[in-house]
């Protein structure tokens, strides 16, 4: 549940958040939950900055497609700027509307008062995800900092906006100025900074906690189900409360949320994966670590976000299943009506929603594109 296995790193990720102004809201101390940023200069640098990041994703993309650099060059570079693009897209919110903010504080005051007294044991999905959050927060420190460090070393490295200078040119005499270097380092590691952050935020405490969450709620009542501990009409009304809490989840996250993830995700499994397999001989280590650290964040983001939200659908199915043939449906009309009017409770992505393939289908697809371009890049 999102009280247990995420509330301790959501607040770890809000304070960092807080830090450099990238979320438009924040943790309450007073309230014991996340509360709007009430400072008028918080909300202009939240906004200044998203426009900042939005002018850089758009001139990497431009330079990068424009570029008379090789291909392997530019599938290099791809693996930054699909980072950036899918952070940036995550993380947009001209409006500062706090709807991602609500989902969370409905999770949680629900879990309070409804689950109160509830002794829950972690399913392995908990336990995997317990152990998967450190790592996604000491990426969201690790990566830009070997931005920083990389960019002081070779400052024309593309697709950073060093790249873009004419001295970085093919022919010149590239950044000799050391000034320009720091300060190109600290541009580009404060914006991959704000990134990692929202980006990280929104993908582990908002998409997958949401599915997570929905999923141990379904396990729970069917705990009830089978030990008979509660009353037919008490896990009617709990699922009653499920189906508004998966409206609140897909208003979050059906129309921006999910379908950049589901593109942003395999993007960035697919050029890891293919420049840590085509170049780790020509890579140092540390580069081969970075860029496999940043294929096992992709492998991970994709595979924890589909299974957990195809995993809602599978289970609420089953459950309903279960009370259909075992609470005698037949011979009471008026119960029979109440399971018809019910349905799965469904993760949805646009107008289509994830079901039992999807992960499958995402996995198989990014091994077949990284396979392909591998055959197609040595002939």
């Amino acid at each position: 549940m999102l009280s247990i296995t995420f509330l301790p790193h959501l607040k770890q990720h809000v304070r960092l958040a807080r830090l450099i102004c990238c979320l438009p809201f924040e943790w309450g101390p007073y309230t014991d939950n996340l509360i709007p940023l009430k400072g008028k200069l918080h909300r202009v640098l939240v906004r200044g900055q998203m426009m900042l990041q939005l002018v850089h994703t758009i001139c990497q993309l431009i330079f990068t497609a424009g570029s008379t650099r090789s291909t392997n060059t530019k599938m290099q570079t791809m693996v930054f700027t699909s980072i950036y693009v899918t952070g940036h897209f995550l993380r947009w919110n001209w409006q500062l509307d706090t709807v991602a903010m609500e989902l969370l504080n409905s999770f949680i005051n629900f879990e309070r008062k409804f689950f109160h007294g509830h002794h829950f044991k972690k399913s392995i999905m908990d336990l995997l995800m317990s152990l998967v959050l450190p790592i996604v927060i000491f990426s969201c420190f690790t990566i830009p900092i070997f931005t920083t460090c990389l960019l002081l070393a070779f400052p024309c490295q593309p697709p950073f906006i060093g790249s873009m200078l004419p001295s970085c040119a093919e022919g010149g005499d590239g950044i000799q100025n050391k000034w320009m270097k720091l300060l190109i380092a600290i541009f580009e590691g404060y914006m991959f900074y704000q990134v990692t952050v929202s980006g990280a935020f929104f993908i582990t405490q908002v998409m997958i906690a949401g599915c997570l969450s929905l999923w141990n709620y379904v396990n729970i009542l069917k705990q009830w189900t089978q030990t008979h501990s509660c009353k037919k009409g008490a896990l009617l009304q709990a699922y009653k409360y499920f189906r508004v809490l998966e409206m609140l989840n897909n208003n979050c996250i059906r129309a921006r949320m999910f379908p950049v993830g589901t593109i942003g995700f395999p993007a960035v499994q697919f050029f890891s994966g293919y420049v840590c397999i085509k170049f780790h001989s020509t890579m140092s280590i540390f580069a081969v670590g970075v860029f496999f650290l940043l294929y096992c964040d992709g492998v991970i983001l994709t595979t924890a976000t589909f299974t957990t939200a195809a995993h809602v659908y599978i289970n609420s199915r089953e459950l309903l299943k279960r009370w259909k043939s075992g609470w005698g449906t037949r011979r009471n009309s008026e119960l029979r009506k109440t399971l018809r009017a019910f349905g799965p409770l469904r993760v949805r992505c646009g107008t289509n929603f994830v079901d039992n393939s999807t992960p499958l289908v995402i996995q198989d697809m990014c091994t077949r594109q990284t396979v392909s371009t591998l055959i197609i890049s040595k002939e």
